[in-house]
C-alpha cells in the first residue's frame, strides 16, 4: 500500500510525463501517482507503466497552484514534482522521505532560498540546509502542512513557492533544502513553457518577496 502521494502537473509536456511516471513506478517507496492536467492539455499514456493512478482534469490553466489540489490527496505525505525533472535512481523518494521525516512540520526539498529583509530580496544561489522556502519544482511535506496556508482568493502570479514557504514558516528558516539530491535528478526538455523562460518570472519573484517583507515588518 502506498504511503506517499506524488503530485505531477502536466502542462504541454506529455513526452516528459511518459518518462517520469515509469521512474516513479520503479521507486523503492512507490507512491500513489496523481497527474494534474492543467487546462486542456490531456496526457495519453503509451504503455501501462506510464499510467498514473489517478487523473485530475482542470478546465483552465490555474498556473502553479494546480499542484495544491494535493490538499485532497489520500496519504499523509506528499511528494511534489514538476514535469521537467526525473529521478535517476530508485531510492530517490525513499531518501527524501527519510530526510523529511526528521522535520515533520517543515517542507523538505532540493532547491531552497533565503529571503533577506533588504533588497535584492530574491537572491542566488540556492541554499543548502535551513531555508525560508523550498521551490515547489520538487518538495516533500506532510499533508497537514498545507492546512497552515491561507490560499489567496486571487492570483499571486508565479510565486506560489514563496507564498507557501513563508505562510508555513512565519519567515523563519524552518524549511530544509538538501542540494546533494540535485545530482540524482535529470533535467528534461522545457518545451518552451518553463517559467524561467518568461521575461517577467524573476521580476515577479523579487516583487513578491519585497511585498512579503513589507507586510511582515508592518504587522
Amino acid at each position: 500500500m502506498a504511503l506517499v502521494t506524488a503530485i505531477l502537473v502536466n502542462y504541454k509536456r506529455p513526452d516528459n510525463v511518459r518518462r517520469i511516471i515509469p521512474a516513479l513506478r520503479s521507486q523503492s517507496v512507490e507512491p500513489w501517482i496523481v497527474l494534474v492536467n492543467n487546462a486542456e492539455h490531456a496526457y495519453i499514456a503509451e504503455r501501462e507503466d506510464q499510467r498514473p493512478d489517478e487523473v485530475w482534469e482542470l478546465p483552465r490553466n490555474v498556473g502553479p497552484f494546480a499542484r495544491f489540489l494535493a490538499a485532497y490527496a489520500y496519504h499523509g505525505w506528499l511528494y511534489f514534482q514538476d514535469d521537467d525533472l526525473v529521478p535517476t535512481d530508485d531510492a530517490f523518494i525513499a531518501d527524501l522521505w527519510a530526510l523529511a521525516k526528521e522535520r515533520p512540520t517543515a517542507i523538505t526539498g532540493v532547491y531552497g532560498r533565503h529571503i533577506p529583509p533588504t533588497p535584492p530580496h530574491y537572491r542566488h544561489p540556492d541554499t543548502d540546509g535551513p531555508t525560508n522556502f523550498v521551490k515547489t519544482i520538487l518538495m516533500m511535506m506532510r499533508r497537514d502542512t498545507l492546512g497552515r496556508v491561507r490560499f489567496p482568493a486571487g492570483d499571486i502570479g508565479r510565486c506560489d513557492d514563496i507564498h507557501v514557504g513563508l505562510e508555513t514558516s512565519g519567515g523563519d528558516p524552518i524549511h530544509f533544502s538538501d542540494r546533494s539530491f540535485v545530482k540524482r535528478l535529470k533535467l528534461l526538455p522545457q518545451m518552451g513553457v518553463g517559467l524561467s523562460q518568461q521575461a517577467q518570472h524573476y521580476p515577479e519573484r523579487e516583487m513578491y518577496s519585497a511585498v512579503w517583507w513589507r507586510e511582515r515588518l508592518c504587522a
